[in-house]
């Protein structure tokens, strides 16, 4: 192996899932740190983001390059935006070396929902099935006949139960990961974490936010832009300014809040996790905007970055 960039294992691993599964903690808990946008709602990710794991292992001498690509929720419903999520999803399922589909193991209803899933039914690429969330299930023994079906499918390389928020588990999926993916040559530098723009992880952290603070269906009604990032006093201190968009008036008095209290805590919560991304202090100048059912047209879409 006399070629630096040469690794036993590398290739494009697509993360599958039903909406809510725990598919972007995971992807956090793997690169250990905030990258992808969460929260209790379903949804949350909208676009492919890819996610790269380096790994090196000097007890069973072999090195890996997995990069992850998180994918939206699969979407059942009408309207611009749940095509492109939808269409995310499927892109991401036939254009990867390995699937890891994802399944919230809390759920009585998981074996069927993976069944439900075309990528499970329509595609030969490998598969490796991450049981996610055991740390909600109280009593374990009730996995056993979802992994035994998934077992005798001879679908999938491995079941592999794992809790993407506590990290039991990852290191065992991360190893049967890297094994199964081709040998090769690196993909991208080792130091190389995503391929997503600073604008593009501001916007998500912005957005996340809005999600964890706001109820109901407002922030499915909401998108985040930023349009500029400048330096603020020193090159560790930017500013950041960002619009977020929403449907109607009456949304926009919601997330602004009363005496402007709701956008101030979405920005300072936001701003914090920026600099600690960014590793620089950050402040952020939001302002909301009204564009009407920007989400439900593909001219709309396209306004907002969803391209």
């Amino acid at each position: 192996m006399n070629n630096e960039n040469h690794i036993d294992h590398v290739g494009i691993c697509s993360i599958i899932g039903q909406p809510n599964t725990g598919k972007s903690t995971l992807l956090n808990q793997i690169l250990n740190t905030h990258l992808v946008a969460v929260s209790p709602k379903p949804h949350t990710t909208r676009n492919r983001i890819m996610g790269i794991k380096n790994i090196t292992s000097d007890q069973e001498d072999y090195n890996a390059q997995i990069v992850f690509v998180d994918t939206p929720g699969i979407q059942i419903g009408r309207g611009a935006l749940r095509a492109y999520m939808s269409n995310e999803a499927v892109t991401a399922a036939g254009d990867c070396d390995l699937m890891l589909f994802i399944v919230d193991a809390s759920k009585k209803t998981a074996l069927d929902d993976l069944l439900n899933l075309s990528a499970v039914k329509h595609t030969n690429v490998p598969a490796i099935i991450a049981l996610n969330k055991v740390d909600k299930v109280s009593n374990k023994k009730n996995m056993l006949p979802f992994m035994e079906t998934c077992s005798k499918s001879g679908r999938f390389q491995e079941i592999i139960p794992i809790s993407g928020l506590t990290g039991n588990g990852v290191d065992i999926l991360l190893h049967c990961i890297a094994k199964t993916l081709p040998q090769g040559h690196r993909l991208f530098p080792t130091d190389m974490v995503t391929d997503r723009s600073e604008l593009f992880l501001i916007s998500e952290m912005v957005r996340e936010q809005i999600y964890l603070q706001l109820e109901d269906e407002l922030p499915y009604a909401s998108a985040v832009v930023v349009n500029e990032i400048e330096e603020y006093k020193t090159k560790d201190d930017i500013i950041i300014r960002a619009v977020i968009y929403v449907e109607s008036e009456s949304q926009k008095s919601i997330v602004i809040g009363k005496k402007g209290q709701r956008i101030k805590e979405i920005g300072t919560k936001a701003r914090k996790i920026i600099g600690t991304m960014l590793q620089c202090e950050s402040h952020i100048d939001l302002v909301v905007r009204v564009s009407h059912s920007w989400s439900h047209n593909n001219q709309g879409l396209r306004r907002m970055g969803y391209t």
